[in-house]
């Protein structure tokens, strides 16, 4: 609401400035709040964060581009092509790299790169929802800025209860069904979206599929972010979370191009023979469906990939329990001291086996000891106190937009 109140009172503009003052309060209280790690020299990888940059600007510069010039067109393919040769010399580079911008091993674990993918269809769904819905309450509703961001209210409480709830379920069921079951519910809504009409009524036609899809997505948030951050040691766990809120910034630029193309190229086929407001409401259904698809690609996903689940009393577990022997206190003035987590040889039977607790549960999956990078030493592994309950990790979106004519 507060970004309709600054588009109908001032302009536009102010959505984006006003991010400015709360960053400067966040960058002034973060060292007073936030203890500050032992500084370390390490060489910046600036050719991989150019090559990052340029790939994914040329990417999404392409797609937004095609709804103008056509798919097939210099103007999409030439730019489209060089952001795909950029982002593939970038990841050539991240492998040759001694201190890379994203090491490559963190998508070699199956939990991890699944909720990556995820996350990225996620961000496709939740950009496309807000903008395509912000542009058809004002462009064919005639919603103030205002009043349109009022719309989204009991969408976005929805889903913030959903996530909160889901904080305390998670331990119990796994991520696997959660994810899942989030995911296929987001896509119903989402679906359910596709149905609107120029004259559909806000209650049925659009507040009850954006509950039912946020209700989705918020089912989603917390199971997919604890497989996104799983099978590293404190040391990794700022890497992992950073990739993670990655892939939802790029899932959404790249999937709201995509839904924005889609959108625009379906309303100036249909704008031929109907009214303004039905060829927009036509080309935001196409949009939708397509947005359907995107997240419900995701269940298939969640089923294959994603394997976190609560405590495992199978034999193999028994054995591991056995095996792990308690952790011995670090020796005074040795690097470890004072470290809530220890670093404890292991039985070689029990190596390759990550013990990781979330909230109390138990939580069990087998994890690959990794010798490099920073990463664990083989022999050893990570025993630690039981992670803090997971937090709800809420991103609050105001899209405004100007009337727009086709």
């Amino acid at each position: 609401m507060l970004g309709g109140a600054l588009v109908d009172s001032a302009s536009w503009r102010w959505v984006f400035f006003v991010n400015v003052p709360v960053a400067v309060v966040v960058a002034v209280l973060t060292p007073r709040f936030l203890p500050s790690p032992a500084r370390r020299r390490a060489p910046f990888d600036l050719p991989g964060a150019l090559l990052a940059t340029a790939g994914l600007a040329l990417a999404v510069f392409a797609l937004s581009r095609a709804a103008d010039h056509g798919w097939a067109s210099v103007q999409t393919s030439a730019p489209l092509a060089a952001g795909v040769v950029a982002l593939a010399v970038f990841v050539r580079q991240e492998r040759r790299a001694a201190q890379p911008l994203m090491p490559l091993w963190v998508f070699a674990d199956r939990d991890r790169g699944g909720a990556y993918l995820i996350q990225a269809l996620m961000g496709a769904a939740l950009f496309g929802m807000f903008f395509l819905s912000t542009l058809y309450l004002q462009n064919v509703q005639h919603y103030g800025a205002l009043k349109a961001g009022a719309a989204f209210i009991p969408a976005t409480v929805l889903m913030m209860a959903a996530a909160g709830a889901m904080s305390k379920v998670v331990n119990r069921v796994g991520v696997r069904y959660l994810v899942a079951v989030g995911t296929g519910t987001a896509a119903v809504g989402m679906l359910l979206l596709s149905a609107l009409h120029s004259d559909s009524p806000y209650l049925t036609g659009v507040m009850f599929p954006m509950m039912v899809l946020t209700a989705g997505l918020g089912t989603t948030f917390v199971p997919v972010t604890l497989a996104a951050v799983s099978g590293v040691d404190g040391e990794q766990s700022g890497l992992v979370a950073g990739v993670s809120t990655t892939a939802i910034q790029v899932g959404g630029a790249i999937g709201l191009a995509v839904l924005a193309t889609v959108a625009t190229t379906s309303t100036r086929h249909a704008a031929l023979g109907a009214s303004l407001p039905n060829a927009l409401t036509h080309g935001y259904t196409d949009a939708f469906r397509l947005a359907a698809l995107i997240i419900a690609a995701a269940v298939p996903l969640a089923l294959a990939l994603l394997r976190l689940r609560p405590g495992d009393d199978s034999p193999a577990a028994t054995e591991l329990g056995r095996a792990l022997p308690a952790p011995a206190p670090p020796a005074t003035g040795s690097p470890a001291a004072g470290r809530a987590g220890v670093l404890a040889p292991v039985d070689p039977a029990a190596v390759g086996i990550l013990e990781r607790n979330v909230d109390d549960g138990q939580m069990r999956q087998r994890q690959p000891v990794r010798g490099r990078s920073g990463r664990r030493p083989r022999g050893w592994s990570y025993r630690g106190p039981p992670a803090p309950r997971a937090p709800v990790l809420v991103t609050v979106m105001s899209v405004s937009s100007s009337r727009t004519a086709t």
